[in-house]
């Protein structure tokens, strides 16, 4: 039995000298050091160890051969870790995965970082990279803090059955959704800045989705009581019952750049579906609303973006999708680019009578 703090060596020459490298990380293999021993210690599934990965920074390949269950935390002490699987495989963690500062690890293809029956937490202030997965399915809300990066590329998905909190910790957090997917359950939440203060950024691009599954208590929210939260939606598609702001005291931003917002089906929540942030800017690459066969109103006033570099024209509104459904504008928009309604929805305008940029199509 084991249960004690143990570091990846892959050449246990003399106590405490630790040498990174690669190997397969199974259930009763050594490459372990305990810090005491000048031999390896073998990984004990039993009585679960607490993995360290560090040593000198570099490119090392860790093969995950079988299921594996891990205390917490699972720590990157040093850079160029890479966990990756042969075949689909489960590391079930007891709670946290930390990257140490200024470092970057990757949970790479056919890695499943599971947490069961609690939380998982993502520290940092380093940077983790995710090509496989982090997911759990239980009613504890999830944590992505401590000034962490997370990188959710192509591939790769966070996943959690009650809400997702980013910078519920110190240091606020960085999440860029960069062809992957985000998902909350239940009647969850999507909650960028969390905490009282500090800042919370999220992006998505490059084909990625993030998606709240309530249709009526869960959507996507910015901020809990304070500090400030920006949603860069910069490409792929955001599907919610609602965006809104969590207290006053939030500084709130929506950045719409050419991604997609989508009404959830069967929002309960349509007549405040878009609502009371500080500022809804359109960017270059325009808004992009899809009703979804629902009838939702975009309350807030659509600004057209007076951020650095951004054109004088910008994209303009754009209405997508076949399911039909009707966008209601009610907000004093100041948008410059083109309104176009394509597919099967219906737009609706009510006072006080928002402008339409530069054409309607």
């Amino acid at each position: 039995a084991h249960g004690g703090v143990l570091t990846w060596d892959t050449s246990i020459a003399a106590d405490g000298i630790i040498t990174a490298g690669t190997g397969t990380w199974q259930n009763g293999a050594g490459n372990w050091n305990n810090g005491t021993t000048s031999s390896g210690i073998n990984w004990n599934n039993a009585t679960p160890d607490v993995a360290t990965f560090a040593g000198t920074d570099g490119n090392y390949a860790i093969t995950v051969g079988g299921a594996i269950t891990c205390g917490t935390p699972l720590t990157f002490a040093n850079d160029g870790y890479t966990l990756s699987a042969a075949s689909p495989q489960t590391i079930t963690i007891a709670g946290t995965v930390a990257v140490a500062s200024g470092k970057t690890a990757i949970i790479g293809t056919n890695v499943n970082l599971l947490r069961s029956g609690g939380a998982w937490t993502l520290s940092g202030p380093g940077t983790l990279n995710l090509s496989g997965s982090v997911s759990n399915n239980s009613a504890t809300a999830a944590s992505i803090g401590s000034g962490i990066t997370v990188n959710v590329l192509a591939g790769g998905s966070l996943y959690c059955g009650s809400s997702i909190q980013v910078s519920s910790a110190s240091g606020g957090a960085t999440v860029n959704v960069n062809g992957g997917s985000v998902t909350v359950g239940g009647s969850g939440n999507m909650i960028v800045n969390s905490s009282s203060s500090g800042s919370a950024t999220m992006t998505l691009a490059n084909g990625g989705s993030v998606s709240t599954l309530s249709t009526g208590a869960g959507a996507f929210r910015f901020g809990t009581s304070g500090g400030s939260a920006v949603f860069n939606l910069d490409g792929g598609t955001l599907t919610t019952a609602k965006l809104y702001e969590g207290a006053v005291a939030v500084l709130s931003t929506n950045n719409f750049n050419g991604g997609i917002l989508k009404a959830v089906s069967g929002t309960t929540a349509g007549a405040t579906f878009l609502t009371g942030l500080d500022c809804a800017n359109v960017r270059n690459g325009g808004a992009v609303l899809d009703a979804n066969g629902q009838n939702i109103t975009i309350g807030q006033a659509l600004l057209h973006s007076t951020i650095s570099g951004d054109n004088g024209i910008d994209g303009g509104l754009t209405t997508v999708g076949n399911g039909g459904g009707t966008v209601t504008l009610t907000g004093v928009n100041t948008y410059t680019g083109p309104t176009t309604i394509n597919g099967s929805n219906t737009l609706a305008i009510v006072a006080p009578y928002s402008t339409l940029g530069s054409s309607v199509l």
